[in-house]
């Protein structure tokens, strides 16, 4: 099965839990997916668990907000994303908030999602 991993930022306040647990429950339609903030705590140090989440991952889906790529850490993913050629897939956070669930499902049967300037397809990879 498909693993994907989500890349965020709470730094801008453009994406919060209810936002994430909606991209979590969308996306499980098309494979595993690992949301760190969502994610049940282990006995691995936090940042050994994400980078073995994101480097296993089949996808990287970054929840496109205000000031996602200014965050280290979504940097950092973003570039071994890059390293290890992980597909990448930007979802504007604004079709997470609630009243645009509609949208994200329009953007579903549409099929497009903006992929590294790339048209894609959900569930490409």
């Amino acid at each position: 099965m498909t693993r994907i991993f989500v890349s965020y930022t709470f730094r801008d306040q453009g994406v919060d839990g209810d936002q994430l647990a909606f991209a979590n429950s969308y996306l499980s339609l098309f494979g595993n997916v690992f949301v760190d903030h969502l994610s049940p705590s282990s006995r691995w140090h936090p940042q050994l668990r994400i980078f073995w989440q994101l480097i296993r991952c089949h996808l990287l889906v970054i929840i496109d907000s205000r000031m996602v790529y200014r965050s280290p850490w979504v940097m950092l993913e973003l570039l071994i994303a890059r390293l290890t050629l992980t597909p990448v897939i930007r979802i504007p956070a604004s079709l997470l908030e609630a009243g645009h669930n509609n949208a994200m499902h329009r953007s579903r049967e549409a099929g497009r999602f903006q992929m590294d300037n790339h048209s894609s397809r959900p569930g490409d990879c």
